[in-house]
């Protein structure tokens, strides 16, 4: 028996009819790039190949595209599960911890609405674990994910995992 991922509030940002891509953001896109890959199955640890995934952020700015889709996409789903996108890191606004929002629907699942934050966002200080509830929105710890640092291209990179895990209906 796996734990279901905690929810998270949606926001007023989200738009339907993001594309189906794996690259949120153009290349020279401003921003540290960021790989975010994971798995989707539910509390049964069964993999949930036909989950509609849906992310989207704010730049690196802390602004959210609402003409386009920058920043925004239906994140395909491997036949293991497994998920992967490229994209920048979030930038922070309204005391807001940088986060991407993420709306998961698998048939026979409840619906997840949740959210990913980073374990060296600013706004925690070095210190998670203490500091999760300066954004008054983090209620759950697990949500807050280690980043790696690596290169990629010459450039300082961001990579983290986040698993998703559903519960049926």
């Amino acid at each position: 028996m796996f734990q279901p991922t905690p929810s998270n509030t949606l926001g007023p940002f989200y738009r339907s009819g993001a594309p189906r891509t794996e690259k949120l953001v153009g290349a020279g896109a401003a921003g540290t790039p960021l790989l975010v890959s994971g798995r989707v199955i539910n509390t049964q640890g069964k993999i949930l190949t036909e989950a509609k995934l849906e992310v989207f952020h704010s730049d690196a700015h802390g602004d959210y595209d609402m003409q386009g889709f920058n920043c925004r996409g239906e994140i395909p789903l491997l036949a293991n599960g497994n998920y992967r996108y490229e994209t920048i890191v979030p930038g922070q606004y309204g005391g807001r911890a940088q986060h991407i929002h993420y709306m998961i629907n698998a048939p026979g699942h409840r619906r997840l609405i949740t959210q990913l934050y980073f374990e060296n966002d600013p706004k925690f200080d070095g210190n998670p674990d203490a500091n999760f509830r300066r954004d008054s929105l983090v209620e759950h710890r697990e949500l807050i994910r280690p980043v790696r640092q690596m290169k990629k291209d010459g450039r300082d990179s961001s990579v983290v995992e986040f698993n998703i895990c559903l519960q049926t209906a």
